[in-house]
């Protein structure tokens, strides 16, 4: 995969930054199906907002997905992803969801 990376916006407006992804890939012990997974740091991020972005590299279409930041301060949260499209969604559309704690700094 050439040129991946991971394109952040908000739900209202358009993709506003680009984030490089490295991809690590393994094979799957029970189906046997290698499994690419894409990491990106992404900073600068609001407490308690959601955010969508797309996954993208040269030669395939983009992964679509969305998450929210957790609350400001110390509190709890969840974090839920999920490598396969969301029920009733096509491939690439809704691929995964999440909640993260912003960062602080």
């Amino acid at each position: 995969m050439r040129r991946t990376r991971v394109l952040l916006g908000r739900p209202d407006g358009g993709f506003e930054r680009t984030a490089p992804a490295q991809t690590v890939s393994y094979t799957d012990s029970k189906s046997g199906q290698v499994v690419y997974a894409h990491h990106a740091r992404l900073e600068r991020l609001h407490a308690d907002k959601d955010y969508v972005y797309a996954v993208v590299h040269e030669g395939a279409e983009a992964e679509f997905g969305s998450f929210r930041t957790g609350p400001s301060g110390r509190s709890r949260f969840s974090f839920t992803t999920s490598a396969r499209p969301l029920p009733g969604r096509h491939r690439g559309r809704g691929a995964g969801a999440a909640v993260v704690p912003p960062v602080q700094r």
